[in-house]
Protein backbone atom coordinates (compact mmCIF):
# COMPACT_ATOMS: atom_id res chain seq x y z
CA UNK A 1 0.00 0.00 0.00
CA UNK A 2 1.30 3.20 -0.79
CA UNK A 3 0.06 6.62 0.82
CA UNK A 4 -2.24 8.67 -0.91
CA UNK A 5 -3.02 12.37 -1.86
CA UNK A 6 -6.21 12.69 -0.79
CA UNK A 7 -7.81 10.06 1.80
CA UNK A 8 -11.36 10.48 3.76
CA UNK A 9 -11.98 8.37 6.51
CA UNK A 10 -14.54 7.93 8.61
CA UNK A 11 -16.05 5.74 11.69
CA UNK A 12 -18.79 3.21 11.56
CA UNK A 13 -21.68 5.69 12.23
CA UNK A 14 -21.17 7.36 9.25
CA UNK A 15 -21.61 4.77 7.04
CA UNK A 16 -24.92 5.16 5.69
CA UNK A 17 -24.49 8.98 4.75
CA UNK A 18 -21.54 7.98 3.09
CA UNK A 19 -23.29 5.59 1.01
CA UNK A 20 -26.32 7.56 0.20
CA UNK A 21 -23.63 10.25 -0.52
CA UNK A 22 -21.78 8.45 -3.32
CA UNK A 23 -25.41 7.70 -5.35
CA UNK A 24 -24.98 11.71 -6.32
CA UNK A 25 -22.60 13.69 -7.82
CA UNK A 26 -21.56 15.82 -5.35
CA UNK A 27 -17.84 15.40 -5.20
CA UNK A 28 -17.54 16.01 -8.83
CA UNK A 29 -19.72 18.92 -8.54
CA UNK A 30 -17.22 20.25 -5.41
CA UNK A 31 -14.13 19.08 -7.81
CA UNK A 32 -15.22 21.42 -10.88
CA UNK A 33 -15.75 24.32 -8.41
CA UNK A 34 -12.47 24.12 -7.05
CA UNK A 35 -10.75 23.92 -10.38
CA UNK A 36 -12.99 26.41 -11.68
CA UNK A 37 -12.79 28.74 -8.48
CA UNK A 38 -8.81 28.26 -7.95
CA UNK A 39 -7.18 26.28 -10.69
CA UNK A 40 -6.43 23.52 -8.11
CA UNK A 41 -7.16 19.86 -9.54
CA UNK A 42 -8.84 18.06 -6.70
CA UNK A 43 -6.72 14.48 -6.74
CA UNK A 44 -8.88 11.09 -6.86
CA UNK A 45 -10.17 11.22 -3.22
CA UNK A 46 -10.50 7.56 -1.50
CA UNK A 47 -13.12 6.95 0.84
CA UNK A 48 -13.02 4.13 3.27
CA UNK A 49 -14.15 3.18 6.81
CA UNK A 50 -11.97 2.85 9.75
CA UNK A 51 -12.93 0.82 12.86
CA UNK A 52 -10.59 3.17 14.92
CA UNK A 53 -12.27 6.25 14.78
CA UNK A 54 -14.70 7.17 17.08
CA UNK A 55 -18.65 6.06 15.30
CA UNK A 56 -19.36 9.87 14.14
CA UNK A 57 -15.91 11.06 13.41
CA UNK A 58 -14.20 11.24 10.32
CA UNK A 59 -10.92 12.57 9.14
CA UNK A 60 -8.98 14.16 6.05
CA UNK A 61 -5.60 12.89 5.28
CA UNK A 62 -2.83 13.79 2.65
CA UNK A 63 0.32 11.05 2.32
CA UNK A 64 -0.60 9.50 5.67
CA UNK A 65 -0.65 12.95 7.30
CA UNK A 66 -4.21 13.93 9.05
CA UNK A 67 -5.00 17.60 7.65
CA UNK A 68 -8.52 17.56 9.28
CA UNK A 69 -10.93 16.00 11.86
CA UNK A 70 -14.40 16.07 12.90
CA UNK A 71 -17.83 14.68 14.21
CA UNK A 72 -20.92 14.57 12.85
CA UNK A 73 -24.21 14.34 14.75
CA UNK A 74 -26.39 11.45 14.14
CA UNK A 75 -29.27 13.60 12.89
CA UNK A 76 -27.96 15.58 10.16
CA UNK A 77 -29.54 15.43 7.27
CA UNK A 78 -26.87 17.07 4.97
CA UNK A 79 -24.09 15.17 6.52
CA UNK A 80 -22.51 13.93 3.50
CA UNK A 81 -22.36 17.53 2.09
CA UNK A 82 -20.65 19.00 4.85
CA UNK A 83 -17.95 15.99 4.59
CA UNK A 84 -17.26 16.30 0.94
CA UNK A 85 -17.83 20.57 1.23
CA UNK A 86 -15.11 19.73 3.93
CA UNK A 87 -12.79 18.22 1.72
CA UNK A 88 -12.60 20.31 -0.82
CA UNK A 89 -12.01 22.93 1.42
CA UNK A 90 -8.97 21.36 2.97
CA UNK A 91 -7.76 20.55 -0.59
CA UNK A 92 -7.92 24.72 -0.86
CA UNK A 93 -6.16 25.10 2.00
CA UNK A 94 -3.85 22.59 2.18
CA UNK A 95 -2.66 22.10 -1.96
CA UNK A 96 0.71 22.37 -1.50
CA UNK A 97 0.81 19.17 0.55
CA UNK A 98 -1.58 17.48 -1.47
CA UNK A 99 0.11 18.22 -4.98
CA UNK A 100 2.23 16.00 -6.47
CA UNK A 101 3.83 14.85 -10.28
CA UNK A 102 0.87 12.81 -11.33
CA UNK A 103 -1.63 15.53 -10.83
CA UNK A 104 0.40 18.17 -12.27
CA UNK A 105 0.32 15.80 -15.06
CA UNK A 106 -3.08 15.35 -15.20
CA UNK A 107 -3.01 19.45 -15.42
CA UNK A 108 -1.22 19.30 -18.19
CA UNK A 109 -2.78 16.81 -19.84
CA UNK A 110 -5.67 18.69 -19.82
CA UNK A 111 -3.63 21.79 -20.90
CA UNK A 112 -2.40 20.32 -23.91
CA UNK A 113 -5.49 19.74 -25.22
CA UNK A 114 -7.11 22.78 -24.68
CA UNK A 115 -3.66 24.50 -25.92
CA UNK A 116 -1.11 22.61 -27.41
CA UNK A 117 1.61 25.31 -28.41
CA UNK A 118 1.81 25.71 -24.80
CA UNK A 119 2.77 22.45 -23.93
CA UNK A 120 4.46 20.62 -26.95
CA UNK A 121 8.05 20.98 -26.88
CA UNK A 122 8.93 22.21 -23.84
CA UNK A 123 7.12 19.61 -21.45
CA UNK A 124 8.49 17.61 -20.29
CA UNK A 125 12.20 18.28 -22.74
CA UNK A 126 12.42 21.76 -21.23
CA UNK A 127 10.71 21.69 -18.18
CA UNK A 128 9.79 18.80 -15.90
CA UNK A 129 7.06 17.79 -14.16
CA UNK A 130 8.66 18.11 -10.97
CA UNK A 131 9.81 21.56 -11.64
CA UNK A 132 6.43 22.80 -12.72
CA UNK A 133 5.23 21.09 -9.22
CA UNK A 134 7.70 23.19 -7.16
CA UNK A 135 6.71 25.97 -9.04
CA UNK A 136 3.00 25.70 -8.16
CA UNK A 137 4.09 24.64 -4.86
CA UNK A 138 5.54 27.88 -4.52
CA UNK A 139 3.03 30.30 -5.99
CA UNK A 140 0.55 28.92 -3.13
CA UNK A 141 2.87 29.03 0.12
CA UNK A 142 3.02 32.93 -1.36
CA UNK A 143 -0.81 33.02 -1.85
CA UNK A 144 -0.72 33.85 -5.64
CA UNK A 145 -3.13 31.84 -8.00
CA UNK A 146 -2.51 28.71 -9.97
CA UNK A 147 -5.59 29.42 -12.09
CA UNK A 148 -3.23 30.45 -14.78
CA UNK A 149 -1.50 28.16 -15.85
CA UNK A 150 -0.91 29.15 -19.19
CA UNK A 151 0.77 32.13 -18.10
CA UNK A 152 2.68 30.29 -15.09
CA UNK A 153 4.54 28.21 -18.25
CA UNK A 154 5.16 31.15 -20.40
CA UNK A 155 6.71 32.67 -17.25
CA UNK A 156 8.74 29.53 -16.33
CA UNK A 157 10.26 29.01 -19.96
CA UNK A 158 10.92 32.34 -20.27
CA UNK A 159 13.75 32.00 -17.37
CA UNK A 160 14.67 29.25 -18.65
Amino acid sequence: MIAEPLVLEFGVGLISYIVSGLETDYVNKQRMILVKKTGKLMPLLRIRDNTELKENEYRISAFDNVLFSAFIDENEEESYKRIIDDVANVCDKHYGEILNKNIVKLMIDNLSELYPGIVDDIIPSKISYLQIKEELKKRIEEGKSIRNLVGILEDMEMNM
